[in-house]
């Protein structure tokens, strides 16, 4: 097996490539990476750089096998094909990962535990391998995937007299700042800018008329989500979500929420999918999607290994 840094947008589309057939091979309730995660995940500000934090691992014809996804100084994830053997292969991806972030750790203190964040809990191949290599749940698990099937009834999206759902009018420099800005607002503090929602508009999986907008009748922008969809799983993933402060428990994401399932569903959709925070300040994002038919699937758990 080799392995190498990140480099172009060939990589991408097979990092693409393995999430979906990881997906495909487990089911959406298997908790493995969705399409949107990757390109959320590395583009969604200027400063993320995938060739520094991404590194692929290949077989011998370079078809890939697995990525390492580091979050120095002490953490990284560990992703591979579900559909082939694997056990090996996290083993070599586990140590790699431990020996580069210790070559590289620049903070002058001895690394004090290794962490691999939000491990799926029904993922015993992945569990089983960071257990041998004496890895343990930290107790620490601050997300959890909801998921909802797009073969039962969805609601009709009912909004406040005169205010709308529609695409991001990407011709319109006025609303793409507003967007950026309410983005901003609803997870302060945040990197976001327009340059960095400009590089993730340009990655293949990005759809603009799943890039959507609540607007009053006033035209003030209350309420947004951008959805991704993966054909190949027919799967589509809510991320992220968002109300402004002022505008929430109107029904403005309920609304949003339930024209972006219609969507899907027309589209041929099976399943939606969106990752939320299990601590207390996640309960009232927890009971909005449980109102439109989420449910939870899994719950995402932190490991470690302690170093001295």
């Amino acid at each position: 097996m080799r392995h190498r840094f990140y480099r172009e947008e060939d990589d991408l589309s097979a990092i693409l490539a393995l999430v979906s057939a990881s997906a495909t091979h487990d089911g959406p309730q298997a908790g493995h990476l969705h399409q949107g995660d990757v390109v959320w995940g590395l583009f969604q500000n200027l400063s993320i750089d995938p060739t520094t934090c991404i590194c692929l691992f290949e077989g011998e014809a370079g078809e890939l096998r697995g990525f390492v996804w580091l979050f120095p100084p002490n953490g990284f994830g560990i992703h591979v094909n579900s559909a082939l053997p694997t056990a090996a292969l996290i083993v070599e991806m586990v140590q790699w990962a431990e020996a580069h972030l210790k070559a590289t750790n620049e903070d002058g203190e001895p690394l004090r535990a290794f962490e691999t964040p939000e491990v799926p809990s029904t993922d015993l191949r992945l569990r089983d391998a960071l257990a041998a290599l004496g890895y343990s749940p930290s107790g620490r698990a601050q997300y959890q995937l909801n998921l909802r099937d797009l073969a039962s009834s969805i609601a009709t999206s009912i909004l406040p007299d005169g205010a709308m759902i529609c695409p991001v009018r990407l011709d319109d420099a006025d609303a793409i700042e507003a967007r950026v800005a309410l983005h901003r607002e609803v997870w302060a503090p945040s990197r976001f800018t327009a340059a960095g929602y400009q590089r993730l508009r340009e990655k293949p999986v990005y759809l603009p008329e799943l890039d959507l907008v609540a607007v009053t009748a006033k035209g003030d922008l209350v309420s947004y989500c951008m959805v991704w969809w993966d054909p190949t799983t027919w799967t589509g993933e809510f991320e992220p979500v968002g109300t402004a402060l002022s505008f929430r428990g109107r029904g403005f994401g309920k609304a949003l929420l339930l024209d972006a399932l219609h969507r899907l569903k027309a589209m041929g959709g099976r399943n939606a999918v969106v990752v939320v925070e299990t601590r207390a300040e996640g309960e009232p994002a927890r009971r909005l999607y449980e109102a439109v038919g989420f449910r939870r699937a899994l719950q995402f758990e932190d490991w470690e290994r302690t170093l001295l």
